[in-house]
């Protein structure tokens, strides 16, 4: 039989005596909360259990431990207050890519809805990506920080700021980010050379090649290919519009519908070389009589998935798998290898579309050899005009 470790005292409910140690064990419930503590003699434990409330701070305890000052005024919101309203007047003006973006991010903020808004201050977040990184760790999750989420957060914040409470200070700062970082992030490499190109297209099946044709010469992103229609398709004039675009559930990477203008706002044409005139003219041979796409799986819209698959496992075959495995790949190779070749920068910002000649150089970085023709080229371009100068000055 178990020996009996306290005395429970019926005078005096909530107090227990231990036998072993003659302490006295109290414990009450305050407003729902319970707490409890441990005395060595009697007289202390019932004063304690009859007369302090310890959820009310003493006037030392407030002098020691002044309180702690609010982000802004407390207009009584809850984050999920605020959340709701966010969602309602400000997410249902995003595309829907947008918009399931953000909310698929929300899930950063699960715990911390029922905080008040006030409450949310650069500490709290210190305590909060600390909490949220180490519930990651114990999940094994791949991520290698919380940047997104945070960038989100951040806007979401802004969002409140402007619109209920210009007091209101964001409080995410650089060191939260610094804080989220998980993993350090393996930059993975996205430009082909030549030879790899040509490698991975031999190794598609004749469908998908001809996809990967048209995407690499248009250096367009894929769900502009995909999206491409034959109402933008001059065969004529030997140009293509790169004008409508296919947008994906990044849940279900379902097709969802044609987004009107690629990312950067606006149309752009590309010209028609031999090779693709000879697909998109054997494409045309498939066209179906209810159907725009100039690529599609029976008629219907490519889904991301078939076109992920398959690029994938072209890579995998002439083994340039794990190091590249983007859709995303033939664009930045032909951003690199038009810089290669022309040696120019605006004609690959010509055939990527970038408004911004920085993003054209992020994409297509001069690999050493055109580096070094580029270097002699401007050497000789200077010394030109170097010997008759120098005669000049003799005579």
């Amino acid at each position: 039989m178990k020996k009996q470790r306290y005395k429970t005292l019926k005078s005096y409910p909530g107090i227990r005596k231990e036998l072993k140690t003659g302490r006295y064990y109290v414990t009450k419930s305050i407003k729902g909360k319970r707490i409890s503590k441990t005395f060595d003699n009697f007289q202390k434990a019932r004063h304690w259990k009859n007369a302090h409330n310890p959820l009310v701070k003493t006037a030392e305890e407030i002098e020691a431990f002044p309180p702690k000052e609010l982000n802004g005024k407390d207009k009584g919101f809850l984050v999920k207050d605020v959340w709701d309203k966010y969602e309602i007047y400000h997410l249902v003006g995003l595309s829907f890519g947008t918009r399931e973006v953000v909310q698929g991010k929300a899930k950063f903020l699960c715990d911390m809805m029922k905080f008040r808004m006030v409450e949310l201050d650069p500490d709290f977040f210190d305590h909060y990506v600390n909490q949220q990184l180490e519930l990651a760790k114990v999940k094994g999750s791949r991520r290698y920080n919380f940047d997104e989420e945070l960038k989100r957060t951040k806007a979401f914040l802004n969002w409140y700021r402007e619109n209920y409470d210009y007091s209101f200070v964001n409080p995410i700062l650089k060191r939260h980010f610094v804080a989220g970082t998980l993993r350090a992030k393996i930059e993975k490499n996205k430009k082909l050379n030549k030879d790899q190109v040509n490698l991975f297209f031999g190794a598609l099946p004749v469908f998908w090649q001809d996809f990967a044709r048209v995407q690499f010469y248009m250096g367009a992103r894929v769900s502009e290919t995909a999206g491409l229609t034959w109402e933008f398709v001059d065969l004529v004039e030997s140009v293509v519009e790169i004008r409508k675009v296919a947008i994906w559930s990044r849940k279900t990477k379902q097709f969802q519908h044609l987004k009107d203008l690629p990312k950067n706002g606006e149309a752009r044409f590309c010209h028609i070389n031999e090779t693709m005139l000879e697909i998109l003219k054997n494409r045309l041979k498939c066209k179906l009589d209810d159907g725009d796409f100039v690529f599609h799986d029976n008629g219907m819209p490519l889904k991301y998935r078939q076109i992920q698959y398959q690029y994938n496992k072209a890579l995998k075959k002439v083994g340039l798998y794990p190091e590249f495995q983007s859709t995303h790949i033939l664009r930045h190779s032909m951003a690199t290898i038009t810089r290669k070749v022309t040696k120019s920068l605006e004609a690959t910002q010509a055939v990527t579309g970038h408004k911004d000649q920085r993003l054209v150089q992020h994409y297509a970085t001069l690999p050493e050899e055109a580096q070094k023709q580029a270097v002699n080229d401007v050497e000789k371009f200077m010394n030109s005009g170097k010997r008759r100068g120098l005669q000049l000055i003799k005579s």
